[in-house]
């Protein structure tokens, strides 16, 4: 993922611990306890947002698809 669009060191902490997550979920592995370090609940849920546009947008670059062939 691209975390140039995050310059908060805390929002950015954040944000890789919303992929490790992820990836954690996908793999089948123990999900990690996400720890907000000290932001908001606005700044939380932008940092969310970000995580997940930043996915569709991964998505999307690699040729990804919704519709089955």
């Amino acid at each position: 993922m691209d975390f140039g669009r995050c310059r908060d060191k805390k929002k950015r902490a954040y944000l890789v611990q919303i992929q490790r997550r992820q990836i954690a979920m996908i793999s089948g592995t123990p999900l990690p306890i996400l720890d907000p370090a000290g932001l908001s609940a606005k700044e939380q849920k932008q940092v969310r947002r970000m995580a997940r546009d930043l996915r569709a947008l991964e998505f999307v670059t690699q040729g990804g698809t919704t519709q089955q062939d």
